[in-house]
Formats: structure tokens, C-alpha cells, sequence
């Protein structure tokens, strides 16, 4: 793929969109935004009339929750990485594609999404420290599975050392 192509690829997806917020939602429908908010994740809580008409309302403006939102406030973002080192012979070998659709349909069955986060097989062991912090403090993930661990691998010792959840 070419840097022209990527740019394509990139340049409308960084391009703002105005989307509706929660609280247009709830000035729209003439409800508290505790009310909205309770119609996406406890709707047993709400009257059926004041739900339905929330959901209408939502459905009208085309409102879609802010999942980093909704991810802050519950300090959870059902999303898991895998850390792998990249190589040419992982592209073919059967058993990394074998083992990546495993992942991916765990993650799948328990309402996870996953990350993939890969990096050249010859980087440095600093840059991939650096990556990994990256990964840590953006706070991207409730968890990481790390392929292909050294003995002494530093990236471990940085996971507990930052008390990341991972399994090797």
C-alpha cells in the first residue's frame, strides 16, 4: 500500500463530524440526561412511555453513545490487546492465522473487542517498552495478551510493574 492510498484512507477519517450529544437528546425528548442515560443501560428503570419516546427521539437525531464516555465512567472499555511481534514468516504460517481467529472469537463470545498491536520482530527493546506504555497510559484496554514472551522479557516486568492486567 502506498503513503498516497493511506492518506486517502486517513484524511476523511480525522476530518470532525458533529454528531448529537446526549444532552441534545434529552433537551430534544424534554428529559433529564440521567433519564437518557438510564434508557441506554438501565431502561427497567424508566416508564415504557418515556423510554419509548426516548428511544424515538434517539433514533430521529441518529444519536450513537460516545463509547470513550461511556468508558471513562465506568473505568472499563471491554476491549483487550494483543501484543505480537511481526515477522514475515508469521504472515504465512498457519499457525498464527490459527491462533489469532481463536482470540478473536474468545474475545467475541465474552462481548470483548481486541486491539491488535504489533511491531517489528527486530525493533528495539526500547521502542517496544515505549510502545507498550503508550498502550498502557492511554488506557485503550482493560487488558493485554503478550505472544512470544522472552525469558526476561522486559514488557512482563513493565506490565506488573504498572499492575496492567495480561496473560502470556
Amino acid at each position: 500500500m502506498t503513503a498516497a492510498v493511506i492518506t486517502d484512507i486517513i484524511e476523511p477519517l480525522q476530518q470532525e463530524v458533529d454528531l448529537p450529544k446526549i444532552d441534545d437528546v434529552a433537551k430534544k425528548a424534554g428529559v433529564s440526561l440521567g433519564t437518557v442515560s438510564n434508557v441506554l443501560n438501565n431502561p427497567d428503570k424508566v416508564k415504557p412511555a418515556t423510554r419509548d419516546h426516548v428511544l424515538q427521539v434517539i433514533t430521529e437525531m441518529g444519536f450513537s453513545p460516545n463509547l470513550s464516555a461511556r468508558n471513562l465512567s465506568r473505568l472499563k472499555t471491554d476491549t483487550i490487546a494483543l501484543i505480537y511481534p511481526f515477522t514475515k514468516r508469521s504472515r504465512t504460517e498457519k499457525y498464527y492465522s490459527d491462533f489469532l481467529a481463536g482470540v478473536t472469537e474468545s474475545c467475541f463470545q465474552a462481548n470483548y473487542k481486541l486491539m491488535l498491536s504489533s511491531y517489528p520482530y527486530d525493533m528495539s527493546e526500547q521502542e517496544k517498552l515505549q510502545s507498550c506504555v503508550q498502550l498502557i497510559d492511554s488506557r485503550a484496554v482493560d487488558g493485554i495478551i503478550v505472544t512470544r514472551p522472552e525469558v526476561d522479557d522486559s514488557i512482563i516486568q513493565l506490565l506488573s510493574n504498572k499492575k496492567q492486567k495480561f496473560v502470556v
